[in-house]
């Protein structure tokens, strides 16, 4: 319950700080972009690579 809150609380900031023009939704997409999706698929893409590398060793 208090992770869910803390995640709405930042939610709430970012959109204070990124949505004080409406022209800056640009901004927000490009900082979840940076900071938050690409390092998943990142980890995600090593994982796969990890995977096939063992599944051909053994």
């Amino acid at each position: 319950c208090l992770v869910v809150f803390t995640k709405i609380l930042m939610f709430y900031k970012w959109i204070r700080l990124f949505f004080s023009n409406i022209n800056e939704l640009f901004l927000l997409i490009l900082y979840f972009c940076a900071l938050e999706i690409i390092p998943c698929l990142l980890v995600y893409k090593g994982v796969m690579e990890l995977n096939n590398y063992l599944v051909i060793k053994f």
